[in-house]
């Protein structure tokens, strides 16, 4: 049932004077008088509830509670209970979560164990699982009465989607399920409540995270809002002004800040002439706002740079041939793909910068623009045209006009031959630089798909013929040995690193180990413990070093710049 217990006392004294003091001597107060609540558990006051019963039994509870703000409801309640101590120390609250506590890097069993002045409090097995990652949740305020769409963002493997989200919003109402990450919930009162999202994924392994909800009145929240809103904006101007042109671009538009900019005025101009208590009023102008969100500060989470080559895998010839013309066997599919990769490295050399940018919001950090910046440079003057092609990916868009065709995006490269080209576009799909399934092709017509030589046999002796062979033979020999190795090492990676992802992890965390100070033999113990082979160690290892990993590379530069003249000068006498 309800029970009313009024402010004044029996003794003449009040309830929240009692309290007051009770917070003040168990949490003290700092300069400004302010007691320190901040914590995961807030301030806990100690109620005991007597009754005439032999017992006295509690299930759901809460307490409505008048402040200056406004009517509130809090329904976290705690059984205290009494235990036999393990040390002996002066009254006083622990709270681990500030201790900085973290599992380690590598999945598997462990052994936690907390000790303190050598004694020992806890030891328990737990393991270290590689279970989806909640990392945030949009909106962590809302007004009350007001339906709002709540979001949140996971991090899952890569083959492995998300199948459930439970969603506990702490106040008493069913869990909602969902097979999306979004879901709308309408608070009744005004308050500070604890949401739980659980989420499982396709291999059964489940998270949970506890996000704090704070529900405040539509006028005063509408107010808030807009104020930290325009505050944010603001921030991000800041932040950005040190970025290319081009990724400035890119973070305003994935944030939409001039519509929302525009928005928000608006809004405003409605607010300021809402009468004081016109409560339905201020109901629809918070609709209209809750969905409307700005990070706090915009910060770069990824930056990092490689030659590019892709896997021929990558490689799509019916998009060739469709954008750049020509045809091909499907029978043969590896080796027009082989073709057109060994013609990027003999005629291109291809430089890819790839930078995630990521909004830092109330709950946590989410992902919003990976920005991809190709420069290119011709070995020498290439005569016909080539283009850079990416298949649709989710808000693609480039620093220069593009054309679409089927499911891509293409831009030709040489509208200016011999000059140094430079692409950047950006998406909000989740890819990284392994993953990115972009290439760059000629037409099929100008491929190196075999040829052969046959002299003629007017005027040559055989002794010539033989020498001519010879000579061809060792040069086509060379040519071929010059190939492979440079393709052993992608043969050998993707045997080594089936998911190229591995390989791109593998040389991130050797390069976190040596920054945090990790010696050779340190490193190489802890992989092994994480189950690396020898020859993945090895190859890591090398690559973050920049160590030769393939092939002995033939000491020839000359062969290789005649190689490298070539072909584009076969394209030249065919322009002429």
């Amino acid at each position: 049932g309800m029970m009313t217990i009024p402010n004044a006392l029996p003794s003449g004294e009040k309830l929240s004077d009692k309290i007051w003091e009770y917070l003040i001597q168990r949490y003290g107060q700092d300069s400004n008088g302010v007691v320190d609540c901040s914590s995961a558990d807030g301030c806990v006051v100690p109620i005991t509830l007597n009754s005439a019963a032999s017992q006295v039994a509690s299930s759901v509870m809460q307490v409505v509670y008048t402040t200056e703000a406004g009517q509130k409801t809090e329904n976290k309640f705690y059984d205290i209970t009494e235990s036999p101590y393990k040390i002996t120390s002066n009254p006083g609250r622990i709270f681990i979560e500030r201790a900085g506590f973290s599992v380690p890097d590598d999945f598997g069993n462990y052994t936690f164990s907390l000790k303190l002045g050598g004694a020992k409090i806890i030891s328990e097995k737990i393991e270290v699982k590689n279970v989806p990652i909640i990392k945030s949740l949009n909106p962590a305020s809302t007004a009350s009465a007001v339906p709002t769409n709540f979001e949140v963002a996971v991090e899952v493997p890569k083959k492995v989607s998300v199948v459930s989200y439970s969603w506990d919003f702490g106040n008493g109402t069913v869990p909602d399920i969902t097979t999306t990450n979004k879901t709308q919930h309408t608070y009744a009162d005004i308050g500070d409540y604890d949401l739980t999202v659980t989420v499982t994924d396709t291999r059964g392994l489940s998270s949970s995270k506890i996000f704090q909800i704070e529900v405040v009145s539509p006028k005063n929240w509408i107010n808030t809002t807009l104020n930290e809103l325009n505050k944010n904006i603001g921030k991000i101007q800041t932040d950005i002004q040190g970025l290319s042109l081009f990724e400035q671009s890119s973070i305003r538009s994935v944030l939409d800040l001039d519509n929302v900019a525009t928005n928000l005025e608006s809004i405003r101009k409605e607010y300021s002439k809402t009468e004081e208590n016109d409560t339905e009023e201020y109901e629809k102008i918070a609709a209209n706002l809750i969905g409307i969100s700005v990070p706090k500060r915009v910060i770069l989470t990824a930056d990092t740079s490689s030659y590019f080559l892709p896997e021929n895998n990558k490689v799509d010839v019916g998009a060739v041939s469709s954008i750049a013309g020509g045809s091909y066997s499907d029978g043969d599919l590896d080796v027009y793909q082989n073709a057109i990769l060994l013609w990027q490295y003999e005629n291109l050399n291809v430089t890819l910068r790839f930078k995630e940018f990521s909004g830092e919001y109330e709950s946590g950090t989410e992902k919003l623009a990976k920005v991809f910046e190709f420069s290119v440079k011709e070995r020498s003057d290439v005569a016909h045209d080539y283009y850079l092609i990416v298949p649709k990916l989710s808000g693609l868009d480039f620093s220069r006009p593009s054309q679409e065709r089927d499911d891509f995006s293409y831009i030709n490269l040489n509208t200016v031959p011999g000059v140094p080209k430079k692409v950047e576009f950006y998406t909000t799909e989740d890819i990284y630089m392994a993953d990115l399934p972009a290439f760059i092709s000629p037409p099929i017509t100008s491929l190196a798909l075999g040829s052969s030589i046959s002299p003629s046999d007017q005027g040559i002796s055989r002794k010539s013929v033989f020498i001519i062979s010879l000579i061809f033979l060792i040069f086509v020999a060379t040519i071929v040995y010059i190939f492979l190795q440079q393709w052993y090492k992608k043969k050998y990676e993707k045997h080594l690193f089936p998911n190229r992802n591995d390989l791109f992890n593998l040389v991130n965390y050797i390069d976190r180990a040596k920054k945090k100070g990790l010696n050779h033999q340190e490193i190489i113990e802890k992989l092994n413990k994480a189950k690396w082979t020898q020859e993945q160690i090895k190859y890591g290892i090398k690559k973050y070093e920049g160590k030769r990993t393939g092939m002995f590379e033939l000491p020839l530069p000359g062969i290789i710049k005649n190689m490298e003249k070539g072909p584009n000068k076969e394209g030249q006498d065919k322009k002429k």
